[in-house]
């Protein structure tokens, strides 16, 4: 059986086993700070908030956080991919497709002091949460 006997060695596996702990502690909460999400108070009754997140349908928004303060159409983004194949010798097939995707934002007042939050849906699915100005009445959010 192995006994470490070198209390240096010792103190020196331990330090590094804390680092490590502390940045994986760091990065798996740091990761969960990033997610796009906006809190909001509770329309449905089921609990005091609601998380509106990345993934969500503009219909379980509205039905988590109630009706936004004010909705905006936005582009309509078209892209596309061009592709090639192969068909024989000396021959290739290609072709083009494209898709065209419809945006649509969210604003929703989050109260006095606190920063508007825009909601970007893209083809009716949230994509993005961002921060707009300060503002003002009832907290609905944050």
């Amino acid at each position: 059986m192995f006994i470490n006997r070198h209390p240096a060695r010792r103190k020196r596996m331990r330090s590094a086993v804390i680092f490590l702990w502390v940045t994986l502690t760091v990065f798996v909460f740091y990761g969960y700070a990033l997610a796009d999400c906006m809190s909001c108070i509770s329309k449905t009754g089921s609990s005091y908030t609601e998380l509106a997140c990345n993934g969500d349908s503009e219909y379980e928004v509205i039905h988590k956080c109630g009706p936004p303060d004010y909705t905006e159409e936005g582009e309509t983004v078209t892209s596309g991919q061009f592709g090639s194949e192969k068909a024989g010798k000396g021959q290739k097939l290609g072709g083009f497709s494209a898709t065209t995707s419809q945006i649509k934002r969210f604003y929703y007042n989050c109260g006095q002091g606190r920063f508007i939050k825009i909601l970007v849906f893209r083809d009716g699915i949230l994509v993005d949460v961002q921060d707009g100005d300060r503002g003002t009445g009832d907290q609905k959010c944050w």
